[in-house]
């Protein structure tokens, strides 16, 4: 499970490419690797659907590295 940030945004948060991360919401949260992408939009994250769990979030999230 991965989630795709773009170059910019990962820049911004530390973040290099397989970095895990914790994506909280008020709902619960989730670790994950990140995937940097050039071709992401800049503020844009994908979480792929099917992961399990990820229903727990909404779409105010907050992004820290573990």
């Amino acid at each position: 499970c991965f989630l795709e940030i773009n170059t910019l945004d990962a820049e911004s948060f530390k973040l290099k490419d397989n970095d895990m991360v914790r994506i909280s919401s008020r709902k619960g949260n989730l670790k994950v690797k990140v995937k940097i992408k050039k071709d992401m939009p800049q503020g844009i994250l994908f979480l792929p659907r099917f992961l399990k769990g990820v229903n727990i979030l909404d779409n105010k999230v907050k992004i820290e590295k573990v």
